[in-house]
């Protein structure tokens, strides 16, 4: 399904349109500004210099001014420097964090403060932990500033968001020409181009333009082009393109956690719908308990060497993960 962008109303409205949808924002370093308007402004570029040139240049330089708006303090000379509070934790893989002039590489268990510009590099993808339990996971080559626990904006690449047992207010990430907010689900933001692609896994996300609101749900993708043409298309939770993001999955520790636990956990980060043999099978994996850590692996790994040390089995059809009883010798 295809949907043409309406003409764009003029720059004051766009510009108080934009500063609605996105909220107050806490104020960002100049970098952003830089960084978000030469993303936009390279995609339109490389497009004919016609009316229609021009058109592109107003959202993508008013959402550059959002992302980068500050209100300048005049401190006093004798104010101490304010240090900016944790907003995350590095989990998994590595990645590097703007220090100054240049980046410092930054490994497990390292802490990144508010306004905190990541990048990972093309052999580097790296998952962490908002301060309130959201799980965010950067794919290869991708720069994410993290504006706040509940505000993330995205450069370039792409991220996967899982909001897991989070209640509260909407996660948004910002793009050069769009605002993704969630609604309690796993989603994948992707900046190319100068356009926005989101594909939901699960749940349901909204996705506000300069002139409209979209929303899609579990086994949708919508992408927003940078001259406001809007497309859509069906994506199936458990398509090979989400294997990207399972190496950095947050650990699942095995050693004296149910059966049942592993096996939704397992369910949830490859996108399949559990089925057990029979209502016994359910209620004994409810019930037995793991030997054993099992680290460091993906899930479907993780499932497959806890479960040498069980009863149980699996086996995985398309969308479907089913568990069954293992025949031990003698049954």
């Amino acid at each position: 399904m295809k949907d043409q962008a309406k003409k764009s109303p003029s720059d004051d409205q766009n510009l108080a349109r934009l500063l609605k949808l996105a909220g107050p924002r806490p104020a960002p370093s100049a970098d952003v500004r830089k960084e978000v308007y030469q993303a936009a402004h390279q995609a339109w570029q490389k497009k004919s210099r016609s009316t229609v040139l021009i058109r592109r240049l107003v959202p993508a330089a008013i959402a550059a001014s959002i992302i980068g708006m500050a209100v300048v303090i005049n401190w006093p000379a004798t104010q101490a420097p304010v240090m900016a509070a944790p907003v995350a934790e590095l989990d998994r893989g590595s990645l590097q964090l703007e220090a100054g002039e240049g980046w410092r590489q930054l490994d497990g268990g390292g802490v990144i403060a508010a306004h905190g510009l990541l990048r990972t590099g093309s052999q580097q993808r790296a998952g962490i932990f908002l301060r309130n339990g959201i799980s965010v996971r950067l794919d290869r080559q991708t720069r994410l500033r993290l504006e706040s626990p509940l505000r993330l904006a995205l450069i370039e690449g792409r991220v996967y968001i899982d909001t897991v047992d989070y209640i509260g207010p909407s996660l948004e990430v910002l793009t050069g020409n769009a605002v993704v907010r969630d609604i309690g689900t796993q989603f994948e933001v992707r900046v190319d181009g100068g356009g926005t692609l989101v594909r939901v896994r699960d749940g349901e996300i909204l996705l506000d333009s300069l002139d409209e609101q979209f929303s899609a749900g579990r086994g949708e993708q919508i992408a927003l082009q940078d001259n406001g043409v809007v497309t859509r298309a069906l994506v199936s939770g458990h398509d090979a393109s989400w294997n990207w993001m399972h190496g950095i999955a947050p650990l699942f520790n095995t050693d004296g956690r149910l059966v049942s636990e592993l096996v939704a956990w397992v369910g949830r980060e490859t996108g399949r719908r559990i089925e057990y043999a029979d209502s016994l099978i359910r209620n004994t994996a409810a019930s037995t308990y793991i030997r054993g850590s099992v680290s460091g692996r993906t899930p479907v790994e993780t499932l497959d060497l806890a479960l040498e040390t069980t009863r149980f089995k699996y086996y995985i059809d398309d969308e479907i993960l089913a568990i069954e009883k293992h025949a031990a010798v003698g049954d």
